[in-house]
C-alpha cells in the first residue's frame, strides 16, 4: 500500500497486519499518487507540482540517488491517468475559477515492460523523458475531474460534463439539450458534476445533488431511475451494484438495482482511492493523506 502524506510517501505491506508504514520518499504536501506499472513509474503531486519517480524508489533500502524525481509540470491542480484511443495517458489539469488548461502526456513507449533495452539502447532511453507531451486544450471554466472514455475525455466542469475529442480537440456537452426530460439539471442552481461511470453502454452521471443515467447520445436512459442524495457528496465510487457517495459527515451507499440505502456516519471522511475491486476511505486528522 502506498500513502501520500504531508511529510512524503509511505509504504506498508498489506499482507502483514502488523506492518508499520515506512517513509520511502521525502517530499512535502502530497495530494495525489498513482502508479503506471506498465512503465515502472510512480506519479506524485506535491505542492501542485507533478513529479515522476521510478517504482524502485518505493524500496526502503534503495540509495538516495534512485529516489530523485523528475518534474513533469508545475501549477497542477490535479492529474488523472488512464487509457484513451488505446494509449496510456496522463492528464495534468491547471484549473482556476475562470478557466482550465489540460495538458495530456504519454509515457515513453521505450520504457514499457514489454520492451527491454540493452547496451546503448538502454543508455539512450535513460536520458529521455518518461512522459512526453501529447495534446493540450483549454476550457473557459473551472474543472473538477477528468474521466477517460474509449476515444474521448469527459471533463466535469462548472457548466456540466464536457466531452473532448483528443483527435480534433473539439468540445461538446455530454447532455443533449433536445431532451427536455433533462431540464431538471439546468433548473437546479448550484449543482456540480462530480463523477461519471460507464455501465453496459450507458453512463451514470453523479452530481452533488443527484445521479441518473444517459445513453451514448446524451439522452436520458432509465427515465424512472434517479437518486437524490441526502447530503452533498464530494466524491463517488462504484462497487457494483453499489454506488458510494462520500461527504465529510457520512458515506451514503445506494444499490443501483433495488434502491437499498445504507448510511455510514462518521466525522471528517473523504475518499482516498477506488478501483474495480475496492474502495478506500480515511478520516482526516492533522496530516492530510492520499493513497
Amino acid at each position: 500500500m502506498i500513502y501520500g502524506t504531508d511529510q512524503g510517501i509511505y509504504v506498508s505491506d498489506r499482507k502483514n497486519k502488523d506492518s508499520t508504514p515506512r517513509r520511502v520518499i521525502e517530499v512535502p504536501s502530497v495530494t495525489q499518487v498513482d502508479v503506471l506499472e506498465e512503465y515502472g513509474l510512480l506519479l506524485i503531486l506535491c505542492n501542485k507540482t507533478l513529479m515522476s519517480y521510478s517504482l524502485q524508489a518505493l524500496e526502503p533500502n534503495e540509495p538516495a540517488l534512485s529516489k530523485r524525481g523528475k518534474k513533469i509540470q508545475s501549477h497542477c491542480t490535479f492529474f488523472k491517468a488512464g487509457i484513451c484511443l488505446g494509449r496510456h495517458l496522463v492528464c495534468c489539469v491547471k484549473s482556476t475559477a475562470l478557466s482550465t488548461t489540460i495538458k495530456v502526456y504519454e509515457p515513453n513507449d521505450a520504457m514499457s515492460k514489454g520492451k527491454k533495452q540493452k547496451g546503448f539502447g538502454k543508455m539512450f532511453n535513460a536520458g529521455q523523458d518518461e512522459l512526453k507531451a501529447f495534446k493540450e486544450f483549454y476550457i473557459p471554466t473551472e474543472s473538477t475531474s477528468v474521466h477517460f472514455l474509449k476515444s474521448k475525455l469527459c471533463v466535469a466542469c462548472s457548466r456540466g460534463f464536457e466531452v473532448v475529442s483528443l483527435e480534433t480537440l473539439e468540445t461538446q456537452s455530454l447532455l443533449d439539450q433536445a431532451d427536455t426530460s433533462l431540464d431538471f439539471v439546468a433548473r437546479k442552481e448550484g449543482v456540480k458534476p462530480i463523477h461519471i461511470e460507464r455501465l453496459n453502454g450507458e453512463f451514470l452521471l453523479n452530481y452533488t445533488d443527484f445521479s441518473f443515467f444517459v445513453n451514448r447520445n446524451g439522452w436520458r436512459a432509465r427515465p424512472e431511475w434517479r437518486i437524490d442524495w441526502e447530503g452533498t457528496p464530494q466524491s463517488f465510487a462504484l462497487s457494483y451494484p453499489w454506488i458510494l457517495a462520500f461527504e465529510p459527515n457520512f458515506i451514503e451507499i445506494r444499490n443501483i438495482e433495488n434502491g437499498a440505502v445504507h448510511i455510514v456516519p462518521h466525522k471528517n471522511i473523504r475518499m482516498l482511492h477506488s478501483s474495480t475491486h475496492e474502495v478506500s476511505a480515511a478520516r482526516k486528522k492533522n496530516a492530510k493523506g492520499q493513497c
